[in-house]
């Protein structure tokens, strides 16, 4: 079976309401406000979580429960705590040092909306292919 994904060119401004559609990627460059539009759009919501990649993103989120590391993504009991999961830059998640195994990555299952700063249409074309690729469609944010 063959699954299509759309793909769709946004503005800046248009990042927080494309987050609150499930299954949803959006790519920006770096410094393009992804982590402030995700801040908005878990004001819209209840029973979230999000995942960073690093504690410096944790400051952009104060005041604020249900935020974590990506590297807790495998220890917490995400199924039963939360409805929407965000991951905030979603290709710097990292991996584990001593199993390799990724914090969180584009094939793991129940994410809501994430954001990235590359794509990589090869790994989104394998993932597609052995049916591991989560999200229904990719937002690219025009920053010029």
């Amino acid at each position: 079976m063959r699954t299509n994904v759309k793909i769709t060119l946004i503005e800046q401004h248009e990042m927080v309401c494309n987050l609150l559609i499930p299954k949803t990627l959006i790519v920006a460059p770096r410094q393009s406000g992804k982590t402030t539009a995700i801040v908005e759009a878990i004001k819209q919501v209840e029973y979230f979580k999000v995942f960073v990649p690093r504690p410096v993103c944790l400051d952009r989120f104060v005041g604020f429960k249900g935020i974590h590391l990506s590297k807790q993504f495998n220890t917490l009991d995400i199924d039963s705590i939360a409805w929407k999961i965000f991951v905030d830059d979603i290709d710097l998640a990292g991996f584990d040092s001593n199993t390799k195994v990724p914090y969180v990555t584009m094939e793991t299952s129940r994410i809501y909306s994430a954001t990235s700063s590359t794509l990589d249409f090869d790994k989104i074309q394998l993932l597609i292919q052995v049916g591991r690729f989560n999200f229904e469609r990719i937002c690219v944010v025009d920053h010029l």
